[in-house]
């Protein structure tokens, strides 16, 4: 959008004769209010150790409940809010940090996904986003990893909440992490 020469002149005129309001006359700026997603506070969690699932298992550890590639996972705390719930399904939150597991074998995964979540917690993060992919193309028939990462998450005492992303961020290929 341009202005025109005729109201830059009208604009101008219009506020000739106005003075500049002293610095003890103006009000003080507010300080911008943290995101919501941002005000709850958690008492600080236990450390992950990365021995809490034996690594050289986990390729064989089996699936307690297999989902399908179009599931939506969902799992929480008993003391999470429904406000809170309801910003992690939404999407509606800043993500500290992001992980993605494509085409790491399960192991590698596993080592991945612990490695993430120490240092989302060293470095103070406490929603992440947990790329696993859909498995469309797995050759097992089932998406592998969305069940390894499904099955971890539920196990890793850290992890307060996760859900299935927003289509913007991976849909049912991905997962939201409340640390």
């Amino acid at each position: 959008m341009t202005i025109s020469e005729a109201d830059r002149q009208l604009f101008r005129a219009q506020v000739a004769d106005a003075t500049p309001l002293s610095s003890k006359d103006s009000l003080p700026l507010k300080q911008p209010t943290a995101p919501m997603a941002r005000r709850f506070a958690w008492p600080t969690p236990v450390a992950v150790s990365p021995t809490e699932i034996d690594s050289s298992a986990v390729a064989t550890m089996a699936i307690d409940t297999p989902v399908a590639a179009e599931t939506f996972l969902k799992y929480h705390w008993t003391r999470l809010s429904r406000h809170q719930r309801r910003l992690l399904q939404q999407g509606a939150l800043l993500i500290d940090a992001q992980v993605d597991l494509h085409q790491c074998t399960v192991v590698q995964a596993y080592e991945q996904l612990l490695q993430f979540i120490q240092c989302c917690q060293s470095e103070a993060r406490q929603w992440g986003l947990v790329i696993h992919g859909k498995g469309l193309h797995s050759q097992a028939g089932y998406p592998v990893l969305k069940n390894y990462v499904n099955q971890w998450l539920r196990q890793i005492n850290v992890i307060k909440a996760f859900c299935s992303a927003h289509p913007r961020h991976g849909g049912n290929g991905a997962v939201y992490v409340f640390l």
